[in-house]
This record gives structure tokens, sequence and C-alpha cells, in this order.
């Protein structure tokens, strides 16, 4: 008796490579937020950060700490100014009753931020690993690494 005959299997099929997308360099973020007015709602766009504004990050981050050096913050405020140059630099478009909110209400300025670090950590692929199903594309591969022989004098 030919047991494969009779049984419903059929054959397996093959695990094509599936052709990920890389992460685009702006990102919609849908915000709805309760006020003491009301519902607020708003779109802001989440824009990954040039070079340019990475050197407009750090001195927003400086720019908050005023004069009085970094290391003498508590870990908790040196968060928080992370947290509103991340907002001020990478956000853009946002609505009017977006920035007093965020300096108001730290769930607010957190939440925002993570979804700014999240976006660039999805963009470059520093979250490769986390899980087998991880959506995106890697934008470097290193394809071979070969010394050269040349001598540095």
């Amino acid at each position: 008796m030919d047991i494969l005959k009779h049984s419903k299997v059929g054959p397996v099929p093959s695990k094509a490579p599936v052709e990920k997308e890389l992460t685009p360099k702006e990102r919609e973020i849908t915000i709805q937020y309760e006020t003491d007015d009301g519902l607020e709602e708003g779109i802001v766009i989440s824009r990954i950060m040039s070079a340019e504004d990475r050197v407009k990050f750090a001195r927003t981050q400086a720019l908050f700490a005023g004069a009085i050096p970094w290391a003498s913050y508590p870990p908790s405020e040196q968060g928080r100014f992370r947290a509103l140059a991340t907002i001020q630099v990478q956000l853009h478009d946002a609505p009017d009753w977006l920035v007093p909110a965020v300096t108001e209400d730290d769930d607010l300025l957190y939440t925002l931020a993570n979804l700014c670090e999240e976006h660039e950590a999805s963009y470059f692929r520093r979250d490769v690993g986390q899980s087998e199903g991880d959506s995106g594309k890697n934008r470097l591969v290193l394809v071979e690494f070969t010394a050269t022989g040349h001598d540095t004098e």
C-alpha cells in the first residue's frame, strides 16, 4: 500500500524570499489628544534627521541645559531634554496645540519621542533580529571584506 498516494499532504511549498521594502524617510503620525478644551486632532510628519539636523538636535539639547554641565542634570531630566529635542527637530508640520501640550504632558512627550526613535531605528534597521517576521529591508549589507595588503607608513 502506498501511503503517500492516500495522503492529503501535498508537495511542500518552497520558501521563496520575500522582497522587503525600505522604511520611508518620512512617516505620517496621526494624533488625537484630549485637552481641557476638547479633542484635538492633527497629523505630524516624522522625518529622519539629516547630518545638519543631528547637529541641530545636539545644540537644542545644549540650549535646554543652559550653562549647566550636562552631567549635573538627573538622568530623568536629560531624557526629557532629549525627547523635547527629538520632537523639535524630527517632527514637522505640528499643529499649534501640540507644542504647549507636549511641554505639559510627559505621556504625550515620550510617546511621540518614542515613535520618532522607532521610525529612525526602522529606517536604519537597528532593530534587526528582534523577530523573524520583521518588516523592512537592510540598508547596508557587507558583501565581502578582504585585506588589501597595503602597508601604512
